[in-house]
């Protein structure tokens, strides 16, 4: 009952005239005020996501590579599959000799990465990193912060089997 075709009527882009559906050449599997009653019981048990939020996508370098030639901001894209980091600054009539040039984000997210992978720290620093790892304050926030999501997590179970919220709510 979620298809237009059941209708009697084509739904289909291709067989649309200004948007509007087509009347179908086949006969009645329900009548309209059927149709339409299912439609409205369906509506009123639809249910969408609590929460939404968009994919956002992470790149190591946002919002700090520059353009060598004119320091402009270099923005991050996905484009099939890939991500780059593109030189703009052109199409925002900044004049730039590099406009528009792409560079593939792996490559420079490596080139990074094995700087950073390089980096040796002294002695000493470690150290007093480790200490303060090691130290009780840095574990009670850890605990606090297990103990809250622990409590969350029982909620939300309470939750599911009371049926306030379904199995892919829960699994969310």
């Amino acid at each position: 009952m979620r298809s237009d075709v059941v209708a009697s009527t084509v739904n289909w882009a291709s067989r649309r005239i200004c948007g509007q559906p087509l009347p179908g050449n086949h006969s009645l599997l329900v009548s309209q005020e059927l149709f339409d009653a299912v439609q409205e019981v369906r509506k009123e048990h639809r249910t969408t996501p609590a929460t939404f939020a968009r994919r956002y996508r992470t790149y190591l370098l946002t919002g700090l590579v520059r353009c060598v030639s004119c320091g402009g901001k270099v923005w991050s894209q996905h484009v099939k599959g890939q991500d780059y980091y593109r030189e703009e600054n052109t199409s925002r009539g900044l004049d730039c000799p590099n406009g528009r040039t792409y560079q593939r984000a792996g490559v420079l997210d490596d080139q990074v990465c094995a700087i950073i992978g390089d980096l040796r720290l002294p002695g000493s620093w470690w150290e007093l990193v480790s200490g303060y790892l090691a130290s009780g304050e840095e574990r009670k926030k850890e605990s606090n912060e297990r103990r809250r999501l622990e409590e969350k997590l029982r909620r939300i179970r309470v939750q599911y089997r009371e049926g306030d919220i379904d199995r892919r709510e829960y699994q969310q």
